[in-house]
């Protein structure tokens, strides 16, 4: 079934060269190489992969402690004071 998938992109690639104004002639493994960077399969199939890294990242970071850091800070050029009326 491998192979016979192999040839079967082989066999479009070479048409497809055929089809254009290139005169240079493919080896098998340049056929096969094309035919994987311009299959859409392939392109999607790398994409599930980022995403599933992302989500094993993901997956790690929920389980990693939490920090975090609040502060104020307030100047007083003069002391406070109150007065009272009698």
């Amino acid at each position: 079934m491998r192979s016979f998938t192999c040839m079967l992109v082989t066999l479009t690639v070479l048409v497809l060269a055929a089809g254009t104004a290139r005169t240079e002639k493919l080896t098998l493994s340049q056929s096969v190489a094309i035919a994987l960077e311009n299959n859409p399969a392939v392109h999607i199939a790398k994409e599930n992969v980022r995403k599933a890294d992302a989500m094993v990242e993901g997956a790690f970071s929920a389980a990693m402690p939490k920090v975090s850091l609040d502060g104020t800070y307030k100047r007083l050029d003069k002391a406070p004071t109150a007065t009272f009326n009698d």
